[in-house]
């Protein structure tokens, strides 16, 4: 059974700030609620609310439960996140004994209008209507790859790879994707 049950999970008000001497104003990561249980053989939930850089957004977290993990030695986790007109999808397992060595995780970026970002990571991105990405993510002692990747803008599309290996001084990126449609 599970050691650590928590039948209801109500936080609120958790802001968290960053500065650095360059730095003109603070990073700011705001929860203004999150709400949540660990039942006994049931996954962790958790809701939240709040605001990232001054960007309202929502998340949910779904993860294994503590029975779950003990029992199998490894872990699941899920995100989904709503922030600027996207929404953010990370998905991914986890065993416990190679968790040091290797990570896989699904990810995923969909959402209209790209310049809802620019106030918020202050940039100056296109006006994209629709856009996308989604690729299972694969870190490694020495290499990290994005295999099965698919990005899309409007009903243009890009499939592939990319691979980054860091080894030596520099690392090396191979980039491989091809688009029947540009």
């Amino acid at each position: 059974s599970d050691t650590l049950v928590l039948d209801k999970i109500d936080l609120s008000q958790i802001s968290v700030s960053y500065i650095e001497a360059d730095m003109t104003e603070p990073f700011e990561f705001n929860i203004d609620q999150c709400m949540g249980s660990a039942l006994v053989g049931k996954p962790l939930q958790l809701n939240m609310k709040g605001a990232f850089l001054k960007e309202p957004f929502t998340a949910e977290l779904k993860a294994a439960s503590l029975q779950e993990l003990l029992e199998k030695d490894k872990s699941w986790i899920e995100i989904e996140t709503k922030i600027a007109n996207a929404q953010i999808t990370l998905a991914g397992s986890v065993e416990l004994s190679r968790m040091l060595h290797t990570l896989q995780l699904r990810a995923s970026i969909e959402g209209k209008d790209l310049e809802t970002f620019n106030q918020m990571l202050k940039l100056d991105l296109p006006p994209v209507p629709s856009y996308g990405a989604k690729a299972t993510l694969y870190l490694l002692e020495d290499k990290t790859e994005l295999s099965d990747l698919q990005i899309h803008i409007a009903s243009s599309e890009l499939v592939g790879k990319l691979t980054v290996t860091d080894i030596g001084i520099r690392p090396k990126v191979v980039i491989d994707l091809k688009s029947s449609l540009i």
